[in-house]
């Protein structure tokens, strides 16, 4: 079904991020998806600094991608969030992830409330509305955490969400009550021995929104930290070196 046309002028940028994602989600395109991918990047540093002409000429560009797209495009049933059983066991080789080591985050010696700490009333964040809507809404404030071991991985060729997390050990997943060790590693971030990368490159998480799993995007703008959420089917590949962290059960 076409989507209808947005009045651009008016549209907030929670419906955005809503509709460009089920754009992508009804009609899946690898090549697409990855030009919109891009897309969205400059729309929500657009976004991010105020630049309304901007925002409008890329929304209208993502728009395009997706105009005449046909009906019927393939999606596989035999997979649960992209993954299928058997690429959720411990990866025994690793083709297309490079590991960096260990990261140590925590202890968290007072409450954590999500909400307060990814906001857009902090000036060094931009939060995208999906993020907000799937993950922040039903996410646990948490309180007196013990220090926690996470692994970080580089990509080192192109990969899409199933490669990824095929390669990833089994309990990769980050819960909604585990927000407070991404907020760590954004308050520690150097872009080094393994940490978040702070360069303007992506770095990866796989969180359990309300009702599925879920792929965290976060990285430096320059001036402000972008963290979104994307459905596995809009996401299209990610480029290396871009970075994934896993949650090490």
């Amino acid at each position: 079904m076409e989507q209808p046309k947005p009045n651009k002028q008016s549209e907030s940028a929670a419906d955005t991020m809503t509709r460009l994602h089920n754009l992508a989600s009804e009609h899946p395109d690898p090549e697409k998806d990855k030009i919109a991918k891009k897309l969205l990047e400059q729309w929500e540093k657009a976004q991010a600094e105020g630049n309304s002409d901007e925002v409008i000429r890329l929304i209208g560009e993502i728009d395009k991608l997706y105009d005449g797209t046909p009906e019927g495009s393939e999606k596989t049933s035999d997979k649960k969030d992209g993954v299928s059983a058997e690429q959720t066991q411990d990866a025994k080789e690793r083709d297309g992830l490079k590991e960096n080591g260990t990261v140590v985050v925590g202890p968290l010696a007072e409450t954590f409330v999500p909400d307060e700490f990814f906001s857009d009333k902090n000036k060094k964040m931009f939060i995208g509305g999906y993020f907000k809507n799937l993950v922040l809404n039903p996410s646990d404030i948490v309180s007196e955490q013990p220090p926690t071991t996470i692994t970080s991985f580089t990509l080192a060729k192109e990969m899409d969400d199933a490669e990824i997390r095929a390669e990833l050990p089994k309990n990769h997943v980050f819960a909604l009550g585990d927000l407070w060790m991404i907020a760590d590693l954004i308050k520690k971030a150097n872009g080094k021995s393994g940490g978040l990368l702070a360069d303007g490159k992506i770095n990866l998480f796989y969180v359990q929104g309300s009702t599925h799993i879920l792929v965290l995007r976060v990285y430096w703008g320059g001036s402000k930290w972008t963290v979104g959420v994307w459905e596995f089917v809009g996401s299209g590949r990610w480029d290396d070196p871009a970075r994934v962290f896993s949650r090490n059960g």
